[in-house]
């Protein structure tokens, strides 16, 4: 599931507080159903130091 909002660039730094920590936001390709690959943001854990 992918989702959109053109609210987004106003609210990461919530959503960034909401996942806290120990995660980062990264940009990734997914293919959506219709087969286009698009670039979409998704939270992963942040890699051990």
């Amino acid at each position: 599931m992918v989702l959109a909002s053109s609210q987004l660039a106003k609210n990461w730094a919530m959503l960034d507080d909401f996942e806290g920590d120990q995660y980062e936001r990264v940009i990734v390709p997914v293919k959506l159903d219709s087969g286009d690959i698009v670039d979409a943001y998704i939270y992963q854990i942040k890699p051990s130091k």
